[in-house]
């Protein structure tokens, strides 16, 4: 499965791995009232071949995809699972794998997707509970979250869902400084954002090998 994020319009110059499972966590434009940004991203992303499946969820800089975009017109990128607070159920030679996705982060200046703190509690407990693989935009709190100020811009609220549920995987982007991995006794956190501070590609996106059968991250 390969994960990347936060391309900021700079897709076309990423080197795409081959993977059964490739996801998108979100941030795919620079600014989010240039829909041909947009656009561009949903066209290359779904003519891009070799894998299974392909999915994505916005990011907090994805304001068409908040204002613009519904259900059916997103519908013509017919290779592309879209994601938007819901989870989906994939069958890979023969086993399922269930997967959630969602846009959202904490509120953050005044982007798109932003939940308060009530917001936050009625939301993120809804992520189900059998999910291996969870994708946010926003990462959870004090895990690949500190910002160039020493600042920890995660979700206190959405770490807590996280550890109830125990999924896999828990794979997000947004904060460009801290792209790396985490791993706790039960999930593997990714920090998947492609730029770096600045907004240079910088980061390549991250490939795991997860066994479908005994249900764990290999490597």
């Amino acid at each position: 499965i390969a994960f990347f994020s936060d391309t900021h319009g700079k897709h076309q110059s990423i080197n795409i791995p081959q993977s059964d499972v490739l996801i998108f966590c979100g941030d795919c434009m620079s600014k989010g009232l240039q829909i041909e940004q947009a656009v561009d991203f949903l066209q290359w992303y779904n003519e891009l071949k070799g894998y299974q499946y392909k999915i994505m969820i916005a990011g907090n800089r994805d304001k068409s995809f908040q204002t613009r975009f519904n259900t059916l017109q997103l519908g013509q990128y017919s290779s592309i699972i879209y994601l938007f607070h819901q989870s989906v159920k994939l069958s890979i030679n023969g086993l399922d794998i269930n997967i959630f996705g969602s846009p959202y982060t904490k509120v953050f200046h005044n982007s798109s997707f932003s939940l308060d703190q009530t917001q936050e509690a009625q939301e993120w407990s809804k992520i189900p509970s059998n999910v291996d693989i969870i994708i946010t935009h926003g990462p959870p709190y004090k895990i690949l979250d500190k910002n160039l100020f020493g600042q920890y811009n995660g979700s206190e609220t959405l770490l807590k869902r996280v550890n109830e549920v125990n999924p896999k995987i828990h794979a997000f982007g947004h904060i460009h400084e801290c792209y790396g991995t985490f791993k706790t006794d039960n999930t593997l956190f990714l920090n998947v954002a492609a730029v770096n501070i600045v907004s240079q590609l910088k980061n390549a996106p991250v490939v795991v090998k997860y066994d479908l059968e005994n249900r764990k991250v290999v490597e």
